[in-house]
């Protein structure tokens, strides 16, 4: 199937549907993200993953229907500068209403 993954909290991305999504939520996500935030593809054998993300990008990533997101790196850049780790815990966590 050329279809993306059916409903689901954990958002993950595959090559060989990063530009077939259709309309869902992983589409939205992705397009939802500036251009530095959107993550890497991946290949056959591994998913996508995040090396760099904007503070955009963490707040497009909280505001989604995602519980959890895949795959980031150890120790991401946060782009624009500071702390990832920190950005994201502010962001994702402690911003919550």
């Amino acid at each position: 199937s050329t279809q993306g993954q059916g409903k689901c909290d954990t958002f993950v991305i595959w090559a060989k549907y990063m530009h077939s999504l259709g309309h869902n939520e992983q589409e939205k996500l992705i397009l939802s993200l500036d251009p530095v935030s959107v993550p890497h593809g991946g290949n056959w054998a591994r998913p996508g993953w995040w090396d760099t993300i904007s503070t955009q990008g963490i707040q497009a990533i909280r505001k989604s229907d995602f519980l959890f997101v895949r795959k980031f790196i150890d120790k991401p850049t946060l782009h624009g500068g500071g702390n990832f780790a920190t950005a994201y815990s502010r962001i994702v966590v402690k911003d919550l209403p």
